[in-house]
């Protein structure tokens, strides 16, 4: 009589779970912004493939999975979507004091000798962005500066200039004063002062635009000559904030640096 087999045991495959990201030690890997957008957005980060160093979530991870998400309507996920570019559009500020000792006093010998110019510090700062501009990108055609003109009214407006716009302090100062229409949809850098008497200004980029720079008011301070010694010195504070879009954070802190030593030498501004 033939002996009984044996029942061979059934084991079921398992199923394909969703991607997850490569943890540390039990922790999932992921930015702050990406873990700050997923608790707003309500989405687990251990359903997100992360696409960063070493399965590293980032926030654009997070900006894709709300965009994706079957669980969301068009008009929710476009909306979470929208929220998410908001937040990570700025990700890095950097500011600098240079000294405008030289360039005020330059600028009051202008107005006096030549009166008909009528040059601003606005004008200057244009003038040393489009040099920095050129300079930091010189793979890049063109750029597009915009300077706002009208912070009250309902409607901003603006003065756009090109790179052929800034070859000249009277170019860009008659462009100023002619050129101010409704605020373009994209642009390199945005330049907006702060009111007076405000010493330290910053704001985000308008949508569309890579980086704002904003400046103070100009405030008479002391600062050590040449020997050591407290002399008296003019400084305004400007401040650059921005995308990864147009600048990574080392090439914007290089920019910004430029723009700061043109400022504080400027009849090399002028000449270049």
């Amino acid at each position: 009589m033939a002996k009984a087999s044996a029942a061979t045991p059934v084991v079921a495959e398992p199923k394909p779970g969703p991607p997850t990201s490569v943890s540390d030690g039990g922790r999932i890997v992921a930015t702050p912004y990406a873990r700050r957008l997923s608790r707003q957005a309500g989405i687990d980060l251990r359903a997100i493939e992360g696409t960063g160093p070493r399965g590293r979530i980032k926030a654009a991870d997070v900006s894709r999975a709300i965009e994706t998400r079957p669980s969301a309507a068009p008009t929710e996920a476009a909306g979470l979507a929208q929220v998410a570019g908001m937040r990570t559009a700025s990700i890095y500020t950097a500011g600098i004091e240079p000294d405008m000792t030289r360039l005020v006093a330059l600028n009051e010998d202008i107005k006096r000798d030549a009166p008909a110019l009528r040059p601003e510090l606005t004008h200057y700062i244009v003038l040393a962005a489009s040099r920095a501009l050129d300079e930091n990108g010189a793979s890049r055609d063109s750029f597009l500066i915009g300077l706002a003109s009208a912070r009250d009214s309902s409607t901003e407006t603006a003065t756009t200039f090109g790179k052929d716009d800034c070859r000249t302090l009277s170019a860009i100062i008659a462009r100023t004063e002619a050129a101010i229409g409704p605020l373009p949809a994209h642009g390199t850098l945005w330049i907006d002062r702060a009111r007076d008497g405000i010493s330290f200004f910053a704001a985000d980029p308008p949508p569309g635009w890579s980086a704002s720079l904003c400046f103070g008011t100009v405030r008479r301070q002391f600062r050590p000559d040449a020997e050591g010694r407290p002399a008296p010195a003019a400084a305004a504070t400007l401040v650059l904030t921005g995308g990864i879009s147009e600048f990574d954070a080392e090439s914007a802190q290089s920019l910004l640096g430029r723009i700061g030593a043109l400022l504080e030498n400027p009849l090399l501004l002028l000449a270049s």
